[in-house]
C-alpha cells in the first residue's frame, strides 16, 4: 500500500489479489454449499427410495392376502353350492325310499301245519337269483 497525500492508495495488483482472493472465498462458499445440498438429496433419495420399497412390498402383502380371500370366498361359495345339492339329493332320495317303503304290504305269514297247507302256500314262494346264496 502507498501512501498518497493524505490517504492510502492501492496498487492494481493488490486490488486484483485482493479481489481473487475474496472471489475465491465466495467460490469456496458456494461450493460447500452445493456439495451439502447435494448429500441433502443423496440422503432424501435413499429414504425415499426404502419408502417406495417398503410401499411395494405392503402392495405385494395386501395384493396376496386379497387374492387368498377371493379364492377362500370362492371356496366357500363352491362348498355351500355342493352342500345344497347333496341335501336336495337326499331329501329327493329319502322321499322316493319313504314312497317305497309305504307302497309295501306285509303279508301275515301262516306256518302251514298240514301237507295240504304247505302245497297250497307253495305257489307263491320264488326266488330271486340275484339274491340266491349258493
Amino acid at each position: 500500500m502507498n501512501k498518497h497525500k493524505t490517504h492510502d492508495t492501492v496498487t492494481v495488483a493488490e486490488q486484483r489479489t485482493e479481489q481473487e482472493k475474496h472471489l475465491k472465498e465466495r467460490l469456496k462458499q458456494h461450493i460447500q454449499e452445493i456439495e451439502k445440498k447435494i448429500q441433502e438429496l443423496r440422503e432424501a433419495v435413499k429414504y425415499h427410495k426404502r419408502s417406495a420399497q417398503a410401499a411395494i412390498k405392503d402392495s405385494e402383502r395386501i395384493f396376496t392376502e386379497l387374492i387368498c380371500s377371493i379364492e377362500r370366498s370362492r371356496s366357500e361359495k363352491s362348498v355351500s353350492h355342493l352342500r345344497k345339492k347333496l341335501e336336495d339329493f337326499c331329501h329327493k332320495e329319502i322321499q322316493i325310499i319313504s314312497s317305497r317303503v309305504n307302497s309295501i304290504q306285509i303279508i301275515p305269514f301262516i306256518e302251514p301245519k298240514t301237507r295240504e297247507e304247505f302245497l297250497q302256500y307253495r305257489n307263491h314262494f320264488t326266488l330271486d337269483p340275484d339274491t340266491l346264496v349258493y
